[in-house]
């Protein structure tokens, strides 16, 4: 490997852990606003992927292709066995939608809580025994960082965690 890829695969694995059950490597650094794991590689902004595509699967670096995963460790698994390329971008966003690779929930890489959070602040905002005072006090209680009124009102309101209910 030439001195360049030794020092950018010594980067990857500084910033990497991985999950015993699946064998992914979790990408534990920078990520863009789209929650893609991003890295500085000769003074450009290049996704995670694509550099371990590069190092580890002879892609070239800033190529067209496209770099996919095989696995469910969503967009933070960089492992090169999950990746695969395809030619077009065409083909890459088909793929993405018949096979609905969007991560949801805990697999979002940008994903703050986990389902059961989710799934008691539901709960709590949905009881039509609490006063909104008693919403906030309940939810102050249940959680030791304080939650943001807007991620509390856009889970209450179905714009974000859509695949969870709440209760009827």
């Amino acid at each position: 490997m030439s001195q360049k890829k030794d020092t950018i695969a010594r980067r990857l694995e500084l910033r990497k852990s991985i999950d015993e059950d699946t064998g992914c490597w979790i990408w534990n650094g920078a990520w863009n606003s789209d929650g893609e794991p991003v890295m500085r590689v000769d003074g450009k902004i290049r996704l995670v992927k694509h550099v371990s595509a590069w190092l580890f699967l002879a892609r070239p670096l800033g190529s067209p292709d496209c770099v996919m995963h095989r696995c469910n460790g969503g967009k933070l698994c960089i492992s090169p066995d999950h990746l695969f390329r395809l030619q077009s971008p065409k083909t890459a966003a088909r793929l993405a939608a018949k096979l609905k690779m969007h991560a949801r929930g805990e697999r979002n890489g940008r994903a703050k809580l986990t389902e059961a959070q989710v799934l008691k602040i539901i709960a709590i905002v949905h009881d039509p025994m609490l006063t909104e005072i008693d919403v906030a006090e309940k939810l102050a209680r249940e959680f030791r960082k304080p939650l943001s009124p807007r991620v509390v009102a856009d889970i209450r309101d179905g714009r974000t965690w859509t695949h969870l209910e709440a209760p009827k």
